[in-house]
């Protein structure tokens, strides 16, 4: 009878115990996959459009997000997630600005292959905000490759000294700003079709250094 019990127990314990590793086990992927948009393998190298100093520009995984270090006048730099593509997405995140207000903070959907084209959602500390369309063939037209798709403006809602939470969305032709949960901008816009390429990138112009750190970035579908 007692021999009985011993195994009983010893049965028991051996089941909690390969319960409590099942559990472990799912935990440490649940934050795998919270934490897979920092890792560096999922973005790209950095793409840099244009810099009159490219050594000046240094890009990099910070714990939980992509910092951006750019002492370059007219710098254009951006990374794109490689895990998938979305025709259709929202990508969020927290900036975190450590450098100067009159900056550039590019948030890029519908980017094609080979990244010569895409639509890119920019705001700014200063509390400006556009949406261009990118056209590596405008260029080489020796016209400007970022064509305006709205006349910009300015919001109220971007903090110039705290962090901001910015959340955009590209839905087919119809394009949305949120900072700070407040809506700034939903504009039509019939660009690019069939194409979901995504990535974030910062500009520096005649100010520096522009040092942006995107945190807790997440990319979902709408």
């Amino acid at each position: 009878m007692n021999r009985k019990i011993i195994i009983l127990v010893v049965l028991l314990v051996m089941v909690s115990a390969a319960c409590s590793q099942t559990d472990s086990v799912l935990k440490k992927s649940d934050t795998m996959e919270l934490d897979t948009l920092s890792e560096a393998e999922i973005w790209s190298e950095p793409h840099i459009v244009t810099s009159k100093y490219k050594k000046g520009i240094e890009v990099s995984m910070s714990e939980g997000g992509i910092k951006f270090h750019v002492n370059g006048n007219d710098s254009y730099v951006y990374k794109f997630y490689e895990r998938d593509t979305y025709e259709n997405v929202t990508i969020e995140a927290e900036i975190n600005n450590m450098g100067v207000n009159n900056n550039g903070i590019a948030f890029v959907c519908q980017a094609n292959e080979d990244r010569t084209e895409w639509v890119e959602i920019r705001v700014s500390n200063q509390g400006r905000y556009d949406l261009y369309h990118f056209d590596e063939e405008r260029r080489d037209e020796y016209q400007n490759p970022y064509e305006d798709l709205m006349r910009f403006g300015r919001t109220d809602a971007f903090h110039p000294v705290k962090n901001n939470l910015i959340k955009v969305t590209c839905d087919s032709n119809t394009y949305t700003l949120y900072v700070n949960d407040e809506l700034v901008f939903e504009s039509e816009a019939a660009v690019i079709e069939g194409q979901g390429g995504v990535g974030v990138g910062v500009l520096a112009y005649d100010e520096l250094p522009v040092s942006i750190v995107f945190e807790s970035i997440k990319v979902s579908k709408p």
